[in-house]
């Protein structure tokens, strides 16, 4: 029977490793269907798809029309999903190999910290606070931030 202890590394742990599976699989998702997510991503960049109810005459300077930055913008959520995946998966297999050893347990969890506080950038910071308010996502026909 394993102790209160060490049922919370294992839980510790297996957290790491669902937040480290779904980011890197966001990030090979977008990869490999790039096309879709990337319209998406265009489309709430350059706020041209905007809801008939919703008057853009406020914000219609922060819409961004350049392709280029466009691909910039999608290229980094990847990237960004990409890195915290491989990091929060090293932390998380790093911790599991270390659930007897507490002090390289500690240690294991700095891999994971760092990979969870890119995604909570990401998805926080990058889809709710930039997408959703500065680019109005949920007044865009392409809202995707319930998803987010």
């Amino acid at each position: 029977m394993l102790s209160s202890h060490k049922f919370a590394l294992l839980t510790k742990s297996t957290v790491a490793l669902s937040f480290g599976l779904y980011a890197l699989l966001a990030g090979i998702s977008n990869l490999l269907d790039f096309d879709s997510n990337y319209h998406f991503v265009r489309h709430v960049l350059a706020m041209d798809t905007m809801k008939p109810f919703f008057s853009q005459v406020l914000i219609d300077a922060r819409a961004i029309h350049s392709t280029s930055l466009h691909l910039a913008a999608y290229y980094s959520i990847i990237a960004t999903e990409i890195l915290s995946g491989i990091l929060c998966l090293s932390g998380a297999i790093t911790m599991f190999n270390s659930i007897v050893s507490q002090k390289k347990f500690e240690l294991a969890k700095t891999l994971y910290n760092a990979g969870s506080c890119l995604a909570l950038a990401l998805w926080y910071l990058g889809f709710c606070v930039i997408g959703g308010e500065w680019f109005a996502m949920w007044a865009n026909e392409w809202n995707g931030l319930t998803k987010a």
